[in-house]
């Protein structure tokens, strides 16, 4: 083979494994969709509008990271607010490992406030646990249980590891869900919304307050220099940055969240 001939495969070799990302790009949703699909749609978006038909009541939101929240389920916790209820996020640590930048845990935190604001929340509260090392904390169970007896939450909002989501496993995720499915061992009636999870029973229609969690996102990533993948992934977003979401068709519903219900006394 000759060296121009050379240059010409290479070439296209690298147009081809980009049209073939891209493809893989298009199809990503409507695949991502249908595997994480609740298997009864209209009972699950019934239980999406009772949880937003909430008044009043305190949710509690323990997860790992800055954005861990919004991104799975920021357009359920802005309608939540919306209804006057209260939304109190606890992270267990900054995610200051999440980037080689200077101070992250500081920027993190600052992001996380400002997008709070957005969202409603009436509190934020950082633990500030090191990150990637959540699962080896001696103090995290004892501090969300004291936290439990602090606002008796009517209900908890935090990672699924009964039924773990199917992409993107974290070990600071899984020590959030476990711990706080664990301090609540003496409250079998609290319920639980677990997001991140393989066998969803709750969708919620964000659609009211979309504009609201993109801003939050945008923000929460702030500390990510822009690159070919955030351009590659604007193609089909078209510039939207929305987070998790799942859209079916079928019961109206185009920015939607998936969560799973369950109560501390069953499994």
């Amino acid at each position: 083979m000759t060296t121009r001939k050379r240059r010409r495969w290479i070439w296209w070799s690298i147009i081809g494994f980009f049209l073939i990302l891209l493809l893989g790009l298009a199809l990503a949703r409507p695949i991502l969709d249908a595997i994480q699909r609740p298997r009864d749609l209209a009972s699950a978006k019934a239980r999406g509008e009772e949880l937003l038909a909430s008044r009043g009541k305190t949710f509690l939101i323990i997860t790992a990271h800055p954005d861990d929240a919004e991104w799975w389920a920021g357009g359920t916790l802005a309608g939540l607010t919306a209804k006057g209820n209260q939304v109190i996020l606890v992270l267990g640590t900054s995610g200051e490992q999440g980037a080689t930048v200077l101070n992250l845990g500081a920027i993190r935190e600052d992001e996380q406030q400002q997008a709070a604001k957005i969202l409603g929340y009436a509190g934020v509260i950082f633990l500030r646990h090191p990150d990637r090392q959540l699962s080896r904390s001696g103090t995290y169970l004892q501090e969300l249980k004291d936290l439990y007896r602090q606002y008796s939450p009517d209900a908890v909002i935090t990672f699924d590891i009964a039924n773990e989501g199917l992409i993107y496993h974290h070990e600071d995720h899984r020590a959030a869900g476990r711990v706080a499915w664990e301090a609540a061992n003496d409250q079998p009636d609290l319920a639980f919304y677990l997001f991140h999870s393989s066998a969803p029973d709750v969708l919620v229609d964000y659609t009211p307050v979309k504009q609201q969690k993109k801003e939050a996102l945008t923000i929460l990533q702030g500390y990510q220099p822009p690159g070919i993948w955030h351009s590659i992934l604007g193609i089909f977003a078209s510039g939207e940055n929305y987070g998790g979401r799942a859209a079916y068709s079928e019961v109206g519903v185009q920015f939607g969240e998936l969560l799973r219900f369950t109560t501390r006394g069953t499994p």
